[in-house]
Order: structure tokens, then sequence, then C-alpha cells
């Protein structure tokens, strides 16, 4: 396995709670990496999800497949987990995709020993609760902009809270996050320049 990959992992998690070298070496035993190409997938729907992902390097992103078209759901670079939240565990079919955007390495966890390791660690568990608590605020504030916010407000927020999406993520699936058309969000990012232009005379 990768020294460094493990140990930007541990690292990572240690920042939420400080960790033993015992409770380190607990984790070690369940983690293995792996290496995906542009374009890989690594969850289709219909298949039944045990993996949880954290990124080592690279972006992915998770989508739905509507008639045919993508809807993306959310993205993920370097430090951050992703895993079918819905039906995570439950032995159902996944109805997610989860595709590689760039080349990426990940460290990949299964589910069933995840909870064994949460069951025998306080601090894991404890790590555990913090970081899902997190993502089901992160996931709630999603949906209330969906439902709640215009399509320019969800773009400045996106833009001000992460950035780094309009780098390394394709016009058509930022378009498709934000509920809408790339022709739509080509022209708000036009009219957003035009007004910053303004502002600066």
């Amino acid at each position: 396995m990768n020294t460094d990959s493990t140990y930007q992992f541990f690292e990572f998690f240690s920042k939420i709670i400080p960790l033993t070298n015992i409770q380190i070496e607990e984790c070690s035993k369940i983690i293995t990496t792996k290496v995906y190409k542009k374009g890989d997938f690594l969850l289709k729907a219909g298949e039944v999800s045990e993996e949880m992902y954290f990124i080592v390097r690279g972006a992915v992103h998770s989508f739905y497949l509507r008639n045919g078209e993508e809807k993306s759901f959310r993205f993920q670079f370097e430090n951050g987990m992703i895993y079918e939240q819905k039906q995570m565990g439950s032995n159902k079919e996944s109805t997610e995709y989860i595709q590689a955007i760039e080349d990426c390495e990940v460290i990949v966890l299964l589910h069933e020993e995840v909870e064994t390791l949460f069951d025998n660690s306080h601090q894991w568990e404890r790590i555990g609760r913090l970081f899902l608590k997190e993502m089901l605020f992160l996931e709630r504030e999603r949906v209330e902009e969906l439902l709640l916010d215009d399509a320019t407000t969800r773009y400045r927020n996106l833009l001000e809270k992460n950035p780094i999406i309009f780098e390394r993520v394709p016009q058509y699936m930022i378009a498709s996050y934000l509920g809408i058309k790339p022709q739509s969000l080509s022209r708000i990012r036009k009219n957003e320049k035009l007004a910053k232009e303004m502002e600066s005379k």
C-alpha cells in the first residue's frame, strides 16, 4: 500500500479527533488502495454498494440518470469521502453512479468492516458520527438551495464555497449540479462578468 496515501488518510481524520498509534493500526488493517482512470466507474446503478472511498488525488462525481440525462449530485476532490449513502449496508441495488472525472487514487473501506471498527473503537465511532453529521448538513443545504434559491444565487454560492469546481469540472456537469442547462450557466457567467466590469468602472 502507498505509504504517502495512508499518511494523508490518517492525517485528515486525526484533525477531526486525535488518533493513537493503536487506533491507526486498527484501521490500517481494513483499508486498501485503488487507482481509477478518468471515466472509470467506482459504482454503477444496479450494483450493490459496499465500498466507501477516500480521495487521495483526483476528482469524482456522483449522478443519477433520468431519461438518459445525467443529473449531477455531488463532487469530491482530495481529502473528500464519497459513497452511496442511501443504500449503503442495505444489500439493495444502488440508484446512483459514482465516476472518476480525473485520474484518481482512492483509499477503499468496506462498509461492514467500518461498522466493526466503530463497534470496537470509541474514537473511530466519534469520527464517523461527526463526519456523518457534516455530510447530512451539506446534503440538507444542497436540497434547500435547489428548492429555495434561483439559479444565479446557486451559482454565486457554489463559486464562493467551492471555486475549485470551476477549475476542474466540465461546465455541463456544473450546470447539471446547479439544476440548469449549460446555455443558462454560460449566460449567468457572462452576466456576472459584465456586472463586475460595470462595478469596477
